[in-house]
């Protein structure tokens, strides 16, 4: 029986069970698989107590925090987490983490009754150099002006006043590529973002993800940031990537013995998921 491409997409999809199975089977499951309503970020290490998993709580930690730190108690505001850095070697699904809790606490914050949260997600490493004062600030103030919904050509104190209405969680991938490609502007421009996120006032967040992890960019990160609060993924072991595997595939399109020998070579050259 063939997917329904219409069907909705908070279904469930669930690993095959092992049994006997025909080419018809098998073509399905691929077409299961490859399908837009899959779900993509169901991916976790082999064990519940897994470093992922008690790193996708801190995020789900600091992101509660972010969609909190918009109101008050008692006359009081809660104050914004600030920044968090995120980093590891390729491939060991700290974006996928990121963007799995981002989807989750999304969700969360309606059934609590909080306005829609606003998450703000740019890939660094698609921003274009720019030798212009001011060129990647404003490339990436539009982007935030888009999920603000107010001009992009707006003072930075129309952004301030903008955060404090609902709030905003800026996550930016591959955040070493902001002194990378751009240098001392790129710098200068994080500081200000450092700024905003420092303000416990001012309900701004940020998030930055990158495969650096003790280089001089990852350096420089801390250090602008002040020490900021850190999470590092360490590289997927054989089970881990086997359990990954056998998740999003079942046991039913490669034999299992094939998956395990993918999950020893992918782990023993570097623990890079994206390659098995």
């Amino acid at each position: 029986m063939g997917l329904n491409p219409s069907s909705s997409s908070e279904e469930e999809y669930q690993a095959l069970p092992d049994k006997e199975h025909t080419i018809l089977e098998t073509l399905e499951c691929c077409q299961m698989v490859l399908h837009p309503t899959f779900k993509k970020h169901q991916l976790s290490k082999s064990s519940c107590t897994s470093v992922v998993s008690s790193n996708e709580d801190d995020i789900k930690d600091f992101m509660t925090k972010s969609i909190e730190s918009v109101t008050s108690m008692d006359g009081i505001n809660v104050p914004s987490p600030g920044f968090m850095y995120i980093c590891g070697g390729p491939g060991t699904g700290k974006t996928t983490a990121v963007a799995s809790c981002r989807c989750e606490m999304t969700k969360w914050a309606k059934r609590c009754g909080y306005n829609r949260p606003r998450f703000c997600a740019i890939n660094m490493a698609g921003s274009q150099s720019s030798s212009s004062k001011g060129g990647i600030m404003r490339d990436m103030l539009k982007k935030m002006a888009a999920i603000l919904k107010i001009n992009g050509d707006s003072t930075l104190q129309t952004f301030e006043e903008e955060f404090k209405k609902d709030g905003l969680v800026l996550i930016l991938d591959e955040i070493d590529m902001l002194f990378k490609q751009h240098g001392g502007i790129g710098e200068i421009w994080f500081k200000t973002l450092v700024k905003w996120a420092e303000d416990q006032e001012l309900p701004f967040s940020m998030i930055g993800i990158s495969n650096c992890v003790n280089d001089e960019n990852a350096t420089r990160v801390r250090e602008l940031a002040h020490s900021p609060r850190e999470l590092i993924f360490s590289a997927y072991n054989e089970e881990d990537i086997l359990a990954i595997l056998e998740q999003r595939l079942g046991k039913k399109v490669v034999e299992c013995k094939a998956l395990q020998l993918i999950s020893r070579r992918v782990a023993a050259a570097s623990g890079d998921a994206r390659r098995a």
